[in-house]
This record gives C-alpha cells, sequence and structure tokens, in this order.
C-alpha cells in the first residue's frame, strides 16, 4: 500500500477514478436493461486513446483517468441520434426506466460500500474491546463505582460488546443517568452513573458529550520514583528505580500476579486490607548489556525488594477509592510512569530530557495523560512553561512544543502536539474481533454499516446546506488525496474502509436534488410523471444551467478549503527543492 501513500496524485486517481467508474456503470448498466442507447461508455475523460465499438457503443479509454462517464442516446429530444439508436432514446424511455438508470449511480456506489464492509465481517473487524483500563480520579466513573478491569457488557439495556459502541452511547448521554451491566472477576455488577456533560466540537459544531473518565489503554505496572524517594541502594541493583516493571506483589503468603498500573494499586489496597506488615515486589528492569543487541531486545533481569508499610495509615480516608489506591503508593515514594518521559524529540529536546516527569504545562497541573491531553487541546502557543521533576530537583522550563495544522468544523487551527514517548505508555488490550461466518450474516453486516454511515453523511450533507455545518467542513480532492494516503499507510482493510466510506459519500451527494446531480435529474423525472407529459427543453437546459452554476461553485469552494487547508505544507514542500 505504500505506492498510494506515497504519491497523493496516483490516490486520487485511484479513489475518485474507481468510485466514478462504478458509479457511471450502475448508470450503464441498468440503462442498457432498459433498452436505452448507449453511444459512449468511457473509462476517463478528454481525447480517446484507444477502444473499440460493439452493437453501436463506443467503449473508450480516455486521456483522463478520473472516472468516466456515459452517454445515453437523445437525453434530449433536439439530440442527433444515431440511425442504430433511433427508437432507444433516453427521453423517450418510460419514466419508470429513466428513474431506475438514475437510481443505478448512486445505488452502485451504496453497493460497494456494503461489499467492502461485507468483506470485513467476514474476515473479522478488530475493536477496542469494551474494558476498562483507565478510571480517572475524581470523574463520573469512578463516583460511580466503575473500576479498571471492568468489562461493560449492557447500558441501558442495550448490549454492549465493543469500545465504540461505548463511546457513542456514553457521548450521546450527557448529564443522563445511565444503567450498566459489567462483569468483574467472573461476576455481574450493576452500576448507575451520569456522564458528564463536556463541550467539544463537532463536524456539527460544538457540542455537548457525555463522558465517564474511562479508557481502553492499559497503563502497564512501570515505577517512578517520587521526589526525594530512596530508590537505589548503594549496590544499585536490588532496590527499585525508575523505569523498573513490577510483576508480581507478594505478602504473608499471598502471591499476586500483576500486570497492569491498576491491578498494581489493587494489590496494594488488599495487602492493605489484610495487614501486611511488609510487601515484596518482584520486578524486571530492562538492561542494555551490549551495543550489539538489537533495539527493543534488551535483556530483562528478574528482581526483588522487600519494603515496609509502617508509611500506610491505618484507618481509611473518605476519598475515591483510585484516589485512596494513588495515596498508598505515593506512601511508598512509587507512582506510575505516564508523564515520565523516555524519548524526547524535536523540538522538545531543546528543553527537556529521558527521566524527566512532567508536573504541570502551560500552568496547570497534570497528573495522568488525561489531564496533558486535555491542556494541549486548550493550548494556542509553541513555547509553553513546564514544570518537571529531574533527579532530586524541581525545574520551571519552557517546552517547545510542535506545530500541527488541524481541520475543524470552524476552520483550520494550529494545535501544538507534546513530541516524546512516555515510560507508561498506555498498551492496547487484546482486541474484540466482529467476525461473521456466513455470507448472509457478513452481507447483513455490509447493510447494516452502510446504511450506519449514510444515515451520518446525510445529516452532515443537510447540516451544510442548512448552515449548521460549517462550509469550511467541506472538502476536495487535496483532502481526497491526503485522507487516502493515510489509509494506505495503515493498511489495506483502512484503504478500503476509507475508500467505503467515500464511496457512500459520492452515492448519497449524487441523490441531493440539485441540478445536474442525479437527485436533479430525479427532479425533472418526478416533474414530467407530475406533469404526465414532457418538460420542454428549454425548462431542462435552464435548470441544467442553474445545476452548472452549482455545482462549479461547489468545487471552487472545496478547492479553496484544500488550499486554505494544505498550502501551508505545499509551500514547505516547495521551499524544500531549493534548500
Amino acid at each position: 500500500m505504500t505506492w498510494l501513500a506515497a504519491h497523493p496524485v496516483l490516490a486520487v486517481i485511484f479513489f475518485i477514478g474507481f468510485l466514478v467508474f462504478v458509479h457511471e456503470t450502475g448508470h450503464f448498466l441498468v440503462g442498457k436493461m432498459c433498452g436505452i442507447g448507449v453511444e459512449v461508455y468511457s473509462i476517463g475523460f478528454g481525447p480517446r486513446l484507444f477502444g473499440f465499438r460493439h452493437k453501436g457503443t463506443d467503449y473508450r479509454l480516455a486521456v483522463l483517468p478520473l472516472g468516466g462517464y456515459v452517454k445515453f442516446a437523445g437525453s434530449l429530444p433536439s439530440e442527433e441520434v444515431p440511425e442504430r439508436f433511433r427508437g432507444m432514446e433516453m427521453h423517450r424511455a418510460p419514466v419508470l426506466a429513466r428513474a431506475m438508470t438514475i437510481l443505478a449511480g448512486p445505488l452502485a456506489n451504496l453497493i460497494l460500500a456494503a461489499l467492502i464492509y461485507s468483506v470485513h465481517g467476514y474476515q473479522g473487524v478488530e475493536h477496542p474491546p469494551a474494558k476498562i483500563g483507565i478510571v480517572m480520579p475524581g470523574g463520573a466513573a469512578e463516583k460511580g463505582g466503575l473500576q479498571a478491569g471492568d468489562t461493560i457488557t449492557m447500558v441501558d439495556g442495550e448490549p454492549v460488546e465493543h469500545w465504540n459502541q461505548l463511546r457513542i452511547l456514553i457521548s450521546d448521554a450527557a448529564g443522563r443517568k445511565m444503567q450498566f451491566r459489567v462483569l468483574r472477576n467472573g461476576k455481574e455488577v450493576f452500576l448507575t452513573m451520569t456522564p458528564e456533560a463536556v463541550s467539544a466540537e463537532t463536524v456539527a459544531g460544538e457540542q455537548d458529550q457525555g463522558r465517564l473518565g474511562i479508557s481502553f489503554g492499559l497503563i502497564p505496572p512501570v515505577l517512578t520514583l517520587l521526589l526525594g524517594a530512596n530508590g537505589e541502594s548503594p549496590e544499585g541493583e536490588s532496590s527499585l528505580q525508575t523505569g523498573d516493571r513490577i510483576t508480581s506483589v507478594s505478602y504473608q503468603d499471598k502471591v499476586l500476579s500483576v500486570t497492569t498500573w491498576p491491578e498494581f494499586l489493587q494489590s496494594l489496597g488488599q495487602a492493605r486490607r489484610d495487614h501486611a506488615d511488609s510487601i515484596t515486589f518482584a520486578f524486571k528492569r530492562e538492561s542494555k548489556s551490549s551495543d550489539s543487541v538489537p533495539a527493543g531486545q534488551e535483556e530483562e533481569k528478574v528482581y526483588e525488594v522487600t519494603l515496609s508499610t509502617s508509611p500506610w495509615s491505618a484507618q481509611e480516608s473518605d476519598k475515591g477509592r483510585v484516589t485512596q489506591l494513588i495515596e498508598l503508593a505515593a506512601s511508598l515514594g512509587l507512582t506510575d510512569s505516564q508523564l515520565t518521559l523516555r524519548e524526547v524529540r524535536k523540538p522538545l529536546d531543546k528543553t527537556l530530557q529521558p527521566g524527566d516527569r512532567v508536573l504541570s504545562l502551560n500552568n496547570q497541573p497534570v497528573a495522568s495523560i488525561f489531564d496533558l491531553s486535555e491542556v494541549l487541546q486548550d493550548n494556542r502557543t509553541a513555547e509553553t512553561p513546564i514544570t518537571v521533576v529531574r533527579g532530586n530537583e524541581t525545574l520551571d522550563l519552557i517546552a517547545n512544543l510542535e506545530p500541527i495544522e488541524v481541520q475543524k468544523a470552524s476552520g483550520k487551527v494550529t494545535m501544538f502536539t507534546f513530541p516524546a514517548t512516555f515510560l507508561g505508555q498506555a498498551e492496547s488490550p487484546p482486541p474484540y474481533v466482529e467476525k461473521y461466518d456466513s455470507f448472509v450474516q457478513a452481507a447483513l453486516y455490509g447493510i447494516k454499516e452502510t446504511a450506519i454511515k449514510s444515515g451520518a453523511i446525510v445529516g452532515a450533507i443537510w447540516g451544510l446546506i442548512t448552515g449548521t455545518l460549517p462550509l469550511k467542513a467541506l472538502g476536495g480532492p487535496m483532502l481526497i488525496a491526503k485522507v487516502a494516503g493515510d489509509a494506505a499507510e495503515a493498511g489495506w482493510q483502512a484503504f478500503f474502509a476509507t475508500m467505503a466510506i467515500i464511496s457512500i459519500i459520492l452515492g448519497m451527494l449524487n441523490l441531493f436534488p440539485i441540478p445536474a446531480l442525479d437527485g436533479g435529474q430525479l427532479v425533472l423525472v418526478g416533474a414530467e410523471a407530475f406533469r404526465r407529459r414532457p418538460l420542454t427543453e428549454a425548462a431542462i437546459e435552464n435548470f441544467q444551467r442553474v445545476g452548472f452554476v452549482m455545482i462549479m461553485a461547489l468545487v471552487v469552494l472545496a478547492t479553496y478549503n484544500d488550499l486554505s487547508r494544505f498550502w501551508s505544507s505545499m509551500l514547505k514542500g516547495m521551499t524544500s527543492l531549493f534548500n
């Protein structure tokens, strides 16, 4: 797929060309079935390169490979028709035959999308599971009793199989009480939670969305020593160090396996409830024993260390469960490594170093990757105040963030990313695979997915017409090239899933009653059926002129939006040729 990703022009040709080809083939096949004469069936536009004739139809390959077209004989009464197609003119065909021929193009695009989704369903579609990896302290989920490791199986009586379903249900329920069925340690638990209303910018503009404060990403049990913690013994190896990964926790006669940070915290909570006087950690430490060892294949040694639990208070506090467990770890001088830097890239490396732990950004405290993400969402400056812990010092510095251009409904926005990786980077859990073993089930899945996405696209197009969706959201060939290239880099399944979406957009857009589109042609056919006599040729031509102006206006607007999105990167690309 890299050949498409590397060549945006090829991506545009393949996407637009193939999808328009499918669209026009739909018109062609149904038109032929209805007895309408076809003068030209062309793959591509412009001058004819080569082809052949069969039963009066010129099957040709043209110069410009952006789709194709079908020229039906006698679309207007004034058109001259070859002798071969006399009596087979488009305007003489019954109203139903013309309507079916016009509908066949958009329908072909929808059928293509359904076929792609059906194949995906038969092969298996991977989704993040509806298993909770992180619960934000103080969030609606913690208040409602949800715990890391829980799997949500039902929301308000609706079965939940994967994270995307859960996300949509929660997002649409801002401020509304919801009933959850949860699987916890093999037992069903029933919880009531109310997602917080959070303002977010969507394709339809600013909207309130529900948020529980959960994530499916699993925080690994990688430790960071807090400031002042005694992390190293004189020997250096047998004591905990920042970057160590806990594998088990043992006390008294119990050994608890640990694979995630929440499991590590829960093991501390269990040890506290069991009044353990001391606790032993087994942990691994990456060790680059030789420069000849390939990156990512460093040896891991296993160690053990025993710590006293005397810092733990005798009584539980009235704070949230997650907060209590975090404080248990902190009392031992330990915290997670969500915000401890592993690798720092340009331009952030001017300020920060591997091993730094972020405390605040833009003068706002950050305690988790959630907090960091929210601060970055609102930040609009490249040079931003940052506070980090480095060794035994707390430093106030200026971070150099990396600018990126993001297209939102309100227009293009320059945002700033944090170009670094973390020791405690969230790890993806094993995916939930949605797979259908029979062709019938896969086909039903494809039809369902096409219907769902068609509804969303119709809503977006209607939003453009009514003004609820800004016209800046409209895109053209440059945006398609960018989307196609990104999808090609992500692999075949992402590539064809993107093709399905664009095919649906092409099909649904053509059905809108705009002159020169299929929907506009259906309006003409419907008007003729209503009047029970043909429309005048002048009325048809005037209608088509209006359509041409509207289409050209949309093309100009989409091209302008594309240029405003990508002009900066285009200039950078051109100037780099002279560096």
